[in-house]
Protein backbone atom coordinates (compact mmCIF):
# COMPACT_ATOMS: atom_id res chain seq x y z
CA UNK A 1 0.00 0.00 0.00
CA UNK A 2 3.08 2.37 1.03
CA UNK A 3 4.53 1.82 -2.15
CA UNK A 4 0.74 2.31 -4.13
CA UNK A 5 0.73 6.09 -2.36
CA UNK A 6 4.62 6.53 -3.04
CA UNK A 7 3.64 6.30 -7.09
CA UNK A 8 0.74 8.54 -6.95
CA UNK A 9 2.69 11.00 -5.06
CA UNK A 10 5.51 11.11 -7.97
CA UNK A 11 3.00 11.03 -10.69
CA UNK A 12 1.31 14.15 -8.80
CA UNK A 13 4.97 15.72 -8.64
CA UNK A 14 5.72 14.78 -12.18
CA UNK A 15 2.55 16.12 -13.34
CA UNK A 16 2.99 19.61 -11.35
CA UNK A 17 6.20 19.77 -13.11
CA UNK A 18 4.83 19.87 -16.63
CA UNK A 19 4.29 23.16 -19.02
CA UNK A 20 1.98 23.55 -21.81
CA UNK A 21 1.87 26.18 -24.14
CA UNK A 22 -1.97 27.26 -25.02
CA UNK A 23 -2.27 29.03 -28.17
CA UNK A 24 -5.13 32.36 -27.29
CA UNK A 25 -7.02 33.20 -24.63
CA UNK A 26 -10.08 33.93 -25.70
CA UNK A 27 -13.91 32.78 -24.05
CA UNK A 28 -13.68 29.42 -25.96
CA UNK A 29 -10.09 28.55 -24.51
CA UNK A 30 -10.53 29.35 -21.44
CA UNK A 31 -12.06 26.15 -19.65
CA UNK A 32 -8.88 24.11 -20.97
CA UNK A 33 -6.73 27.12 -19.59
CA UNK A 34 -8.69 26.54 -15.70
CA UNK A 35 -8.07 22.96 -16.06
CA UNK A 36 -4.79 22.64 -16.67
CA UNK A 37 -3.69 25.09 -14.13
CA UNK A 38 -6.66 22.99 -11.60
CA UNK A 39 -4.40 19.96 -12.45
CA UNK A 40 -1.17 21.51 -11.45
CA UNK A 41 -0.03 21.92 -15.03
CA UNK A 42 1.77 24.82 -15.97
CA UNK A 43 0.39 26.97 -18.60
CA UNK A 44 2.04 29.44 -20.81
CA UNK A 45 -1.54 31.52 -22.82
CA UNK A 46 -0.15 33.11 -26.29
CA UNK A 47 -2.95 35.61 -27.45
CA UNK A 48 -2.83 39.27 -29.55
CA UNK A 49 -5.15 40.36 -27.21
CA UNK A 50 -3.37 41.90 -24.67
CA UNK A 51 -7.06 41.44 -22.39
CA UNK A 52 -8.16 38.78 -23.34
CA UNK A 53 -10.01 36.78 -20.09
CA UNK A 54 -7.35 33.69 -20.91
CA UNK A 55 -4.37 36.12 -19.57
CA UNK A 56 -6.32 36.15 -15.58
CA UNK A 57 -5.62 32.09 -15.62
CA UNK A 58 -2.23 32.03 -17.23
CA UNK A 59 0.82 31.45 -14.98
CA UNK A 60 2.37 33.50 -17.61
CA UNK A 61 1.47 35.46 -20.53
CA UNK A 62 2.61 37.02 -23.52
CA UNK A 63 1.01 39.30 -25.62
CA UNK A 64 1.73 37.86 -29.58
CA UNK A 65 -0.81 36.41 -32.62
CA UNK A 66 -1.00 33.23 -32.49
CA UNK A 67 0.26 33.28 -36.35
CA UNK A 68 3.75 34.43 -34.97
CA UNK A 69 5.39 31.49 -35.86
CA UNK A 70 8.81 32.64 -35.00
CA UNK A 71 7.88 34.30 -31.60
CA UNK A 72 5.97 30.63 -30.61
CA UNK A 73 9.04 29.05 -31.40
CA UNK A 74 11.21 31.36 -29.45
CA UNK A 75 9.15 30.98 -26.57
CA UNK A 76 8.47 27.58 -26.65
CA UNK A 77 12.22 26.77 -26.19
CA UNK A 78 12.86 29.46 -24.04
CA UNK A 79 10.16 27.99 -21.62
CA UNK A 80 10.73 24.77 -21.51
CA UNK A 81 7.26 23.24 -22.47
CA UNK A 82 6.12 19.58 -22.59
CA UNK A 83 3.62 20.39 -25.12
CA UNK A 84 1.19 23.07 -27.19
CA UNK A 85 -2.33 22.69 -27.66
CA UNK A 86 -5.40 25.04 -28.53
CA UNK A 87 -8.63 24.79 -27.91
CA UNK A 88 -12.04 25.69 -30.03
CA UNK A 89 -9.77 26.90 -32.61
CA UNK A 90 -8.38 25.76 -35.77
CA UNK A 91 -5.95 28.46 -37.16
CA UNK A 92 -2.96 27.23 -35.15
CA UNK A 93 -2.53 23.85 -35.66
CA UNK A 94 -0.15 24.24 -38.52
CA UNK A 95 1.41 26.44 -36.63
CA UNK A 96 1.75 23.80 -33.55
CA UNK A 97 2.75 21.17 -36.19
CA UNK A 98 5.31 22.42 -37.23
CA UNK A 99 6.51 23.73 -33.98
CA UNK A 100 6.44 20.26 -32.17
CA UNK A 101 8.20 18.69 -35.40
CA UNK A 102 11.22 20.71 -34.60
CA UNK A 103 11.36 20.68 -30.65
CA UNK A 104 10.51 17.11 -30.83
CA UNK A 105 6.61 16.99 -29.37
CA UNK A 106 4.23 14.82 -30.51
CA UNK A 107 1.87 16.31 -32.74
CA UNK A 108 -0.33 15.67 -35.68
CA UNK A 109 1.49 16.31 -39.10
CA UNK A 110 0.36 19.19 -41.25
CA UNK A 111 -0.83 16.85 -44.22
CA UNK A 112 -3.00 15.27 -41.67
CA UNK A 113 -4.49 18.54 -40.46
CA UNK A 114 -4.58 20.31 -43.59
CA UNK A 115 -7.28 17.36 -44.51
CA UNK A 116 -9.12 18.04 -40.99
CA UNK A 117 -9.19 21.78 -41.37
CA UNK A 118 -9.89 22.07 -45.06
CA UNK A 119 -13.74 21.19 -45.77
CA UNK A 120 -13.92 20.25 -49.49
CA UNK A 121 -10.86 17.93 -48.48
CA UNK A 122 -12.53 16.50 -45.41
CA UNK A 123 -15.57 15.66 -47.81
CA UNK A 124 -14.02 14.09 -50.36
CA UNK A 125 -12.01 11.36 -47.60
CA UNK A 126 -15.78 10.86 -46.09
CA UNK A 127 -16.98 9.99 -49.31
CA UNK A 128 -14.18 7.75 -50.30
CA UNK A 129 -14.57 6.10 -46.84
CA UNK A 130 -18.51 5.82 -47.35
CA UNK A 131 -18.68 8.06 -44.23
CA UNK A 132 -22.05 10.26 -43.93
CA UNK A 133 -21.68 14.11 -44.27
CA UNK A 134 -23.66 16.94 -44.34
CA UNK A 135 -23.73 18.65 -48.16
CA UNK A 136 -22.54 21.69 -48.74
CA UNK A 137 -20.83 24.21 -50.68
CA UNK A 138 -17.28 26.04 -49.47
CA UNK A 139 -16.13 28.91 -51.28
CA UNK A 140 -12.26 30.69 -51.23
CA UNK A 141 -13.51 34.26 -50.29
CA UNK A 142 -11.24 35.51 -52.77
CA UNK A 143 -13.37 33.94 -55.23
CA UNK A 144 -15.89 36.49 -55.26
CA UNK A 145 -16.96 35.16 -58.96
CA UNK A 146 -17.80 31.74 -57.88
CA UNK A 147 -19.87 33.25 -54.58
CA UNK A 148 -21.90 35.70 -56.99
CA UNK A 149 -22.67 32.36 -59.43
CA UNK A 150 -23.93 30.16 -57.05
CA UNK A 151 -26.12 32.66 -55.16
CA UNK A 152 -27.61 33.72 -58.61
CA UNK A 153 -28.33 29.61 -59.25
CA UNK A 154 -29.97 29.49 -55.63
CA UNK A 155 -31.84 32.58 -56.16
CA UNK A 156 -33.38 31.38 -59.45
CA UNK A 157 -33.95 27.81 -57.83
CA UNK A 158 -35.50 29.49 -54.95
CA UNK A 159 -37.73 31.70 -56.61
CA UNK A 160 -38.97 29.04 -59.09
Amino acid sequence: MLNLISIIVYKIKMINKKKILILGGGHEQLPGIIISKSLGIRNVVIDKNNKCPGRKYANKFYNISTDNFKRILQISKKENIDGICTFASEKPLKVISKICEMINLKSLKENIIEKVINKDKSKKIFKKKKISFINGVTFNFQNRKKIKNYLKLKKKKICN
